[in-house]
């Protein structure tokens, strides 16, 4: 039972691999997608980059906050 389960979990790994080096290169090709900064969300990166956006987006809402609110 237990190694159904690694053996399904290594293949559910091994397909978002897969789809991501296929959604990268497919994003790459594109100008604009690549421009715009949008093969980055396909890579090992893209946790890290999401992060630092989530992480700007908090601290932009405590300086409002701080500031007293948009008046």
């Amino acid at each position: 039972m237990l190694s159904q389960l690694k053996a399904v979990v290594k293949n559910l790994k091994e397909r978002k691999q897969a789809w991501c080096v296929r959604m990268f290169e497919r994003t790459s090709e594109n100008e604009f997608l690549s421009v715009i900064g949008v093969p980055i969300l396909f890579t090992s990166v893209a946790p890290y980059a999401w992060a630092a956006v989530l992480g700007l987006v908090l601290l932009c809402g405590v300086a409002g906050w701080l500031e007293g609110g948009a008046a």
